[in-house]
């Protein structure tokens, strides 16, 4: 198989059209293909199927794909090794991790780690837990930073803390005064919902669900960011992780009140790794550093109005 082959059909596979992967290499669709053509002709069976918008890999194809994908990884971990051999400093890590944390702790703990490791590039995508953990089924990512994950199939939980799940409101709101909520108390008032994909949506249908509630929802939003400006201004109350808003509570601008429903009783930031991979060094180094911040006395805590007000 010629490498020139394979990497095309690993564009169209990974991007699910071959108009998309022609974009991406800058490649005439039509040699792309011809190509997988070829690799068809030589496997001695279909690995695509065309549709009116995209392709679907057969059976084949997919073992195909996954093969090129574990060939991708280990090729970027053999690199990772060789740069280390070559100066002990160099390599590229990726992270895959919910929103939540950039509001949090990662901007601080990724300029740490590179004041120590100055030629190691961090690559972070932001992405919800459900996909992060697909990446890192498929060695798209190194690591990866979740909240309340529960496919845990192939991955090894490496840190986790208990998180506090909070209604978040703008400080005049009626219940912003309030030690706990009931999700059933919150449900008068307009609320903020994150769409779907969102761990925090599952968790709010699941306890709506289990009180027999239906929540006041005014608007549907799939950015951390854009919910928390919402209820800045008090369009509705959000329901979030209270690290996901400790910089809005240090600055006063919001306040997060715990939710007793027995949904949010036991709620975790994750920290996942893919069971059974070596890390590449690089990597490594960054999972110790994350397992020693998520493990540190005094991490997690109560929600409050300050961080000061937070209990220790």
């Amino acid at each position: 198989m010629q490498a020139t082959t394979l990497k095309y059909f690993h564009q169209v596979a990974r991007l699910g059209s071959i108009w998309r992967a022609s974009e991406q290499l800058n490649v005439a669709a039509s040699a792309i293909s011809r190509q997988i053509a070829l690799l068809e002709h030589e496997v001695g069976q279909p690995l695509i199927e065309r549709l009116p918008r995209g392709v679907r890999l057969t059976d084949a194809g997919e073992i195909v794909a996954r093969h090129l994908r574990e060939t991708e990884a280990d090729y970027r971990r053999m690199r990772s090794w060789l740069d280390e051999i070559k100066d002990g400093q160099r390599g590229v890590v990726k992270v895959a991790m919910i929103e939540g944390m950039i509001a949090h702790s990662m901007p601080e703990l990724v300029h740490a780690f590179h004041s120590s490791h100055p030629h190691v590039r961090t690559e972070i995508a932001i992405v919800g837990s459900g996909m992060a953990t697909d990446m890192l089924r498929a060695d798209e990512c190194d690591l990866a930073v979740v909240f309340q994950s529960r496919n845990l199939t192939q991955l090894t939980v490496d840190a986790e803390r208990v998180e506090t799940f909070c209604a978040v409101m703008a400080p005049g709101h009626p219940l912003a005064a309030r030690r706990s909520l009931w999700l059933a108390e919150v449900a008068p008032h307009p609320v903020v919902l994150n769409d779907p994909s969102y761990a925090t949506r599952s968790l709010v249908d699941q306890a709506a669900g289990e009180a027999g509630i239906a929540l006041h929802t005014v608007a549907l939003i799939n950015s951390i960011e854009g919910a928390k400006a919402m209820a800045r201004v008090g369009t509705g109350v959000v329901f979030l992780p209270s690290f996901a808003v400790e910089r809005e509570l240090t600055s006063g601008e919001l306040v997060a009140v715990p939710l007793s429903d027995k949904a949010f009783a036991d709620t975790r930031l994750m920290l996942l790794s893919r069971r059974n991979r070596r890390l590449p060094i690089a990597a490594d180094r960054l999972r110790a550093q994350l397992v020693h911040a998520m493990q540190a006395p005094g991490a997690a805590g109560a929600p409050g109005r300050k961080r000061k007000e937070k209990s220790t």
